[in-house]
């Protein structure tokens, strides 16, 4: 086996939730896109692909080397890592444009016409 199954469990696993946006993306809510922070997936993906272990996300079992990693299995991490990504981005848009949106209504529109001795 190339990888160990304890790392692509949803709730336990430090790759569970890019596993599922790679294989099925519908099935994830806003609030598990949110809570994966980026940056430290990345780094403990790359250390995963290059047989480096897991840092301090997981154990390998005893016995057993660090964990290794198939080109095919990290592809899809890696279109995991993408798809969460810009699953994030888009809802970050999506807030700040109903949050503009929200005082745009809130402030009266400015009054631009003039008066008629201006005129």
């Amino acid at each position: 086996m190339f990888y160990y199954p304890e790392v692509l469990r949803r709730h336990t696993g430090c790759f569970g939730t890019i596993w599922l946006a790679a294989t099925c993306s519908s099935r994830l809510l806003r609030r598990e896109y949110m809570g994966v922070d980026v940056p430290r997936v990345c780094a403990t993906l790359l250390s995963f692909v290059q047989g480096r272990g897991l840092g301090s996300a997981a154990p390998p079992p005893p016995g057993f080397g660090p964990p290794r990693c198939s080109l095919y299995l990290a592809a899809l991490l890696q279109l995991g890592l993408a798809r969460v990504y810009r699953r994030q981005c888009g809802h970050l848009l999506e807030e700040v444009s109903l949050t503009l949106e929200r005082l745009h209504r809130a402030r009266p529109p400015p009054n631009i016409d003039v008066s008629p001795p201006r005129r």
